[in-house]
């Protein structure tokens, strides 16, 4: 007789971890419909905790907006004194406010951390950029009132000389009265009077011939 080879137990009586891939034959526990053995459960349980524990929002809040903070001087800084490097800024500070709140969650996010992270991001980037430009802003009317209190302190501006040489009265032309006054009277031509009777001859007869 051929014996016969021991079987081989059937792959469908057990399942593998999916953490350490260690058989499970009596009972396994599932998170996000993937087996774990009992020896991998409790840390996942403690990083589930560590999320969806009282007070664990404000916990990793405060972690980001640390970071959202620091990014935002940084920021500042880069858009006062090198304007045109401030786009190489953005990027690293995304990556580092998600990079720190993942840390203070154990590498176990939910859908609320990830709108927490992009809120404090653009938070940051509106404070980095808000800052400068009214700092920028306040710069030059402080500037242009200066530039206006010298000029007004030295001569006129171009508006206010126009409108001086237009307020005032032109000097060669005289008022309404001293035209009507100094213009000249015309003589009217002496009146004669005709009286009726024989004219008088003023010329004297001519010689007779003789």
């Amino acid at each position: 007789m051929v014996d016969q080879p021991d079987a081989t137990p059937d792959a469908a009586l057990y399942m593998s971890c999916s953490e350490c891939r260690a058989p499970m034959r009596e009972k396994y526990f599932s998170m996000n419909e993937r087996p774990m053995c009992a020896k991998c459960c409790p840390k996942y349980a403690r990083r589930i905790k560590r999320t969806d524990g009282p007070g664990a929002i404000w916990r990793v809040g405060l972690q980001g907006a640390l970071v959202a903070l620091a990014g935002a001087i940084a920021l500042m800084v880069v858009v006062k004194f090198v304007p045109p490097a401030r786009i190489f800024v953005l990027i690293p500070i995304g990556y580092y406010i998600g990079k720190r709140m993942m840390s203070s969650l154990d590498g176990y996010s939910t859908r609320r951390y990830q709108y927490l992270a992009v809120t404090l991001t653009y938070l940051c980037f509106l404070i980095g950029f808000t800052i400068p430009a009214i700092g920028a802003e306040r710069e030059a009317r402080n500037r242009r009132a200066e530039n206006r209190a010298k000029m007004q302190g030295t001569l006129a501006t171009e508006t206010d000389a126009i409108r001086e040489e237009l307020v005032a009265p032109l000097p060669f032309l005289p008022n309404h009265h001293d035209r009507n006054s100094r213009r000249p009277r015309h003589r009217r031509p002496p009146e004669t009077t005709l009286v009726r009777g024989s004219p008088s001859c003023c010329c004297s007869s001519p010689p007779s011939l003789r």
